[in-house]
């Protein structure tokens, strides 16, 4: 699920967020399944990571290395080796998807 708060890339007010559950299959038989919930926010300030409303991360844009798209996931880097994974699945639309990463690269760039 996505939430976008509207508005236009070029304002200042703009955010978007992406929310996806994953679910850990392994020891299944044994006991109930472990859920995670992310949420990862692209926001003027920076890209926050939440995960299961337990902590949440700020992440400047100065700190994003690269974002790029492979076999249906997003990759965003904030190392040459550590990126947060958002699969292409969680968003409603490909329209949906291409804002979201416009925004989050209009971002990166301003920094």
């Amino acid at each position: 699920m996505v939430h976008d708060s509207g508005g236009d890339f070029c304002g200042n007010s703009a955010s978007a967020s992406i929310f996806y559950k994953i679910r850990i299959k392994r020891h299944a038989a044994f006991r109930p399944l472990p859920q995670w919930q992310f949420v990862y926010t692209v926001a003027p300030e920076g890209f926050y990571s939440e995960e299961s409303d337990k902590n949440r991360m700020l992440y400047f844009w100065s700190t994003i290395e690269r974002v790029i798209c492979e076999q249906g996931l997003w990759f965003v880097f904030i190392d040459q080796a550590a990126a947060f994974v958002i699969p292409q699945r969680v968003f409603a639309d490909k329209e949906t998807e291409n804002r979201y990463f416009q925004l989050l690269q209009y971002y990166k760039d301003l920094s």
